[in-house]
């Protein structure tokens, strides 16, 4: 029997919220961790495809809500394309404080995720741009390594965890 693949929790989802703040995968790692987005879906989004909206928080502040447009994937093997089936095209919400945080790291226009060549991130560059951000005296140093495509996983367990039914995650978009 194999044993589960990890995902992180709140203290090391908090740690990564303050620590990847500036770097260029912050705003794809927002979208996968605040609203659930495959890494192939948050690498196909634009700027474009994010809404804004003001709303007062439980906490009586004032809070920054955006809403994702899901309308494909970009992979190493398709590019840019098409979801699967029309349950893929969905608007989805970026939980708080993920939606802030996102509101702080905003853009007029272009990819969420920026390559090396000022074009959409390399599916296959991500993985490795990711475990870099590991090592000695890089921002996620001490935390324990999770792969970025275990980032949707993490959503889903924090969610889980707050007693979110995984119907309402996964088709209420």
């Amino acid at each position: 029997r194999k044993a589960p693949l990890p995902v992180w929790g709140v203290g090391e989802v908090t740690k990564c919220l303050d620590a990847l703040s500036g770097d260029r995968l912050y705003p794809l790692w927002l979208v996968m961790v605040g609203a659930g987005l495959s890494s192939s879906e948050a690498l196909a989004v634009s700027w474009d495809d994010v809404s804004w909206s003001e709303v007062t928080g439980m906490d009586g502040q004032e809070h920054h809500q955006a809403t994702v447009s899901v309308r494909g994937a970009y992979t190493s093997r398709d590019g840019m394309k098409e979801p699967k089936n029309d349950r893929r095209y969905r608007s989805v919400p970026v939980a708080q404080p993920f939606s802030d945080a996102f509101w702080g790291c905003r853009s007029e226009s272009g990819p969420l995720c920026v390559g090396r060549q000022g074009g959409r991130m390399s599916p296959n560059y991500l993985p490795k741009r990711w475990k870099r951000l590991f090592g000695d005296g890089r921002a996620l140093h001490g935390l324990p390594f999770v792969g970025i495509n275990r980032m949707r996983a993490t959503y889903s367990t924090l969610m889980q965890s707050a007693g979110v039914d995984h119907t309402v995650m996964y088709f209420s978009h």
